[in-house]
């Protein structure tokens, strides 16, 4: 019996001890499949996409009262993904309201390919077209100036749109300066056509009216 109880002893303590081993080979194992796993998540997202306004260098000026605004062109570089953007944010603004959600429309953008979007007014819709836009407060000084960047969000998508990974953020520098726009309105070049054509009128007027005074004279020295 004490032969029998030791062997058994024995056999329990060798399938511990084999279980042991087996532990820390599973806990090696996912250790490295883990790492392996993120290594080829990086590899999988490593696309880029750009961001950039129009105008280009997203320099905008407007009287104080006016609505002036931004276009923008995203551009996504992938080849296997679509981007779907997802917001937009930018600064704080004095003397001015910013606009954003009445503009920026989120666009999927296919892989390979670019949107440009440029800046048209909300109408009647209450909708205008573009990335956003700033309204003036009527006693904004002239020659002040709100400058930051846009932050632009977005995800890596199927042509679904459902997001598969983050796509980091991107950034686009803006100004925008109240500055005195003239309010001349520019004269039709009809108008000017116009004005030449009576100035050779009168011209014509004047030279006929001369011709027939020295023709007068001319005719009286005769007759003396």
């Amino acid at each position: 019996m004490a032969i029998i109880s030791q062997v058994a002893r024995n056999w329990m303590l060798s399938c511990v001890s084999e279980e042991k081993a087996l532990r820390k080979q599973f806990v090696h194992f996912m250790a490295v499949a883990t790492a392996l796993l993120l290594l080829s998540s990086v590899a999988a997202f490593a696309d880029s996409y750009t961001f950039s306004l129009v105008p280009a260098g997203g320099s905008v000026k407007g009287a104080p009262g006016s609505v002036v605004g931004w276009g923008y062109t995203i551009t996504n570089d992938s080849s296997t993904h679509w981007l779907d953007t997802s917001a937009v944010n930018a600064g704080i603004f004095r003397f001015a309201t910013l606009d954003s959600g009445d503009y920026f429309s989120f666009p999927l953008v296919a892989p390979d390919s670019t949107v440009t979007v440029s800046f048209a007014p909300a109408g009647g819709s209450g909708f205008g077209e573009g990335l956003a836009a700033l309204t003036w407060d009527l006693d904004a000084p002239l020659g002040f100036t709100n400058s930051g960047e846009f932050d632009l969000s977005a995800c890596w998508a199927n042509s679904l749109g459902t997001c598969i990974a983050a796509a980091p953020d991107v950034f686009a520098a803006y100004s925008a300066t109240a500055a005195a726009i003239s309010s001349a309105i520019p004269e039709p070049p009809g108008m000017a056509l116009v004005a030449l054509a009576a100035f050779v009128f009168s011209v014509v007027i004047l030279i006929a009216k001369l011709a027939g005074l020295l023709q007068s004279h001319f005719r009286a020295r005769l007759q003396g």
